[in-house]
């Protein structure tokens, strides 16, 4: 308990993002930027990894309604919904591989 109150005195308690650099364990030595204060409160996402992941939804879900829509409209949504999930993943990796 002791680690968890250690960081709630003194007047740097009183900083904007203070609580959630401690909570998020952020605060770096002369790492003060706000981009680490946005980094904290997207939750280590950047724009492109959330941009990939949306491109990457869309294009295998397309494909996934695409493929299933030869069967059935419930197939369709079926297949959209796993395409959605595996175009999430794929999106991400391909940001957190090549930016």
């Amino acid at each position: 308990m002791r680690a968890l109150t250690a960081g709630l005195m003194g007047p740097e308690a009183f900083q904007p993002g203070a609580a959630l650099r401690r909570t998020l364990d952020l605060r770096l030595p002369g790492n003060d930027s706000i981009t680490t204060y946005a980094a904290a409160r997207s939750g280590g996402e950047t724009g492109v990894t959330k941009i990939c992941g949306f491109a990457g939804s869309f294009v295998c879900s397309s494909i996934g309604w695409w493929l299933g829509a030869f069967v059935g409209t419930m197939t369709a949504f079926i297949l959209s919904t796993i395409g959605l999930g595996v175009g999430i993943y794929v999106g991400r990796r391909i940001a957190a591989e090549f930016v």
